[in-house]
Order: C-alpha cells, then sequence, then structure tokens
C-alpha cells in the first residue's frame, strides 16, 4: 500500500505530489517481511507541476533511512540523485535499492525527498517525507 508524500513547497508557482511504497525482489511475499538475503527497496513517484518546472535547473535526491528498534543499527543506505525535467507537468519515478546483507531486526522506515541546484551543492526550498511502514527482516533457516 503507498504512502503519501507530506510536501512543504516554499518555491511560487511549483508543486510537487506523491507517493512511496516498499517492495522486494520475491514480490509474492508479503513486501514488509524480508529475508536478510534477498534484495528489496522503496519506490518513490512523484509529479512536479507549474510554470517554473520550465526554469529549474536542478536535482531530486531520494533518501532511506531505517530506524531500529533495538541491536543492530541500520547502516547508512546511498541516496539516489534524478535530475529535474523540464516539463510541466512531469511524473518521476525512482527506486532505491537496499542490497541484501542487512542484520535481522525490526526497522521503521521513512523516506525523503529533496531539491538541490544541477551541482547538488545548494539545498533548495523544497522537503518532503514519508513515514513508510515497520520492516521486519529475518534470516530464513534451511527448510525441512
Amino acid at each position: 500500500m503507498a504512502t503519501e508524500l507530506v510536501c512543504e513547497e516554499t518555491i511560487s508557482q511549483f508543486g510537487v505530489v506523491g507517493t512511496i511504497d516498499t517492495w522486494e525482489a520475491q514480490p509474492e511475499n508479503v513486501k514488509n517481511v524480508i529475508r536478510t538475503n534477498q534484495k528489496w527497496g522503496v519506490t518513490f513517484k512523484w509529479t512536479q507541476s507549474g510554470p517554473l518546472c520550465w526554469f529549474l535547473d536542478a536535482q531530486w535526491h531520494l533518501k532511506i533511512r531505517l530506524e531500529a528498534f533495538g541491536p543492530p543499527e541500520a547502516g547508512e543506505i546511498p541516496e539516489k540523485v534524478i535530475v529535474l525535467v523540464r516539463e510541466d507537468p512531469h511524473t518521476y519515478t525512482g527506486n532505491v535499492e537496499i542490497d541484501s546483507g542487512m542484520e535481522s531486526g525490526d526497522y521503521k522506515l521513512v523516506a525523503g525527498l529533496t531539491l538541490t541546484n544541477s551541482n547538488g551543492d545548494i539545498p533548495l526550498p523544497l522537503g518532503a517525507y514519508a513515514e513508510g511502514p515497520m520492516i521486519h527482516l529475518y534470516k530464513p533457516g534451511p527448510m525441512p
């Protein structure tokens, strides 16, 4: 089930709406109970709109954070960068893939979406986040 992004836009004549959703390599399984030996991730889907779309020279930054409930602590998950397309409106889909190999445990997922200049070094006044589901990672045992 997709979760809506909460956005704060302080750029005049530019708007963003979107969602996040988790996925895993074996889609027949429950999306938030994941084996430690399989890949999984988060899909961002968002739409920009407004006349300023035609003039911005910018990058979108997709970031996932996992808060562990008890040990172990979650490692750093690299962000994904997507270049802004000068269209009004324009819909993006971006996947942040999380490699297998994380430790077993329970994690709370938070997704963030920000906008920077085209070099990625100056933040622009737009931020969005979504509080995702609890994720349970477990190490599978051998089949009987």
